[in-house]
């Protein structure tokens, strides 16, 4: 992912603008950005880029498991996914807990605690199927998942239910 576009096998991957894409983050800040189209395999679907943010910012990267596959400058990344595993990217490609985060989780008391053994790449046998649509989402800023008092003020429901396609 270099100057805001993903390169998959050394082909840049076709995107069109696709409008004007406006909502409100986690934090309750209006956000107003650009919608693409995005073509991966023959399937078109939809990705958010935010020109505001940097494509990386150098110094959030971590060490983590398969750390020296990738490589790190102003415009962006490039990293080999190791054999056996797959590289996840969400479709708001600059805003996204995805393969390029440390995964966050929310314990009882509402703490964030960082875990190790989760994000980065996918390994091959943790896919079991394929999704269909968005069961359940919430936003975990608002609430933990121990927390299920603050469920119903966290509940994205524009997503409920919602196909994948």
């Amino acid at each position: 992912y270099r100057d805001k576009r993903l390169t998959i096998n050394g082909e840049q991957v076709s995107v069109v603008a696709d409008g004007k894409y406006d909502y409100v983050d986690p934090g309750l800040v209006f956000i107003s950005t650009q919608r693409f189209q995005e073509t991966l395999a023959g399937h078109r679907h939809a990705i958010i880029v935010r020109a505001e943010i940097p494509t990386v910012q150098l110094g959030g990267v971590q060490q983590f498991p398969f750390r020296d596959n990738c490589a790190y400058n102003d415009s962006g990344f490039s990293c080999t996914v190791p054999a056996g595993h797959y590289f996840a990217m969400g479709d708001n490609r600059d805003d996204s807990l995805d393969s390029r985060t440390q995964l966050q989780i929310r314990d009882g008391m509402g703490v964030i605690r960082l875990r190790d053994e989760l994000g980065w790449y996918v390994p091959a046998e943790n896919l079991v199927g394929r999704a269909e649509f968005i069961f359940f989402s919430h936003d975990p800023s608002a609430a933990g998942w121990l927390e299920p008092w603050k469920w119903p003020q966290a509940i994205r429901w524009n997503r409920f239910f919602k196909g994948i396609h």
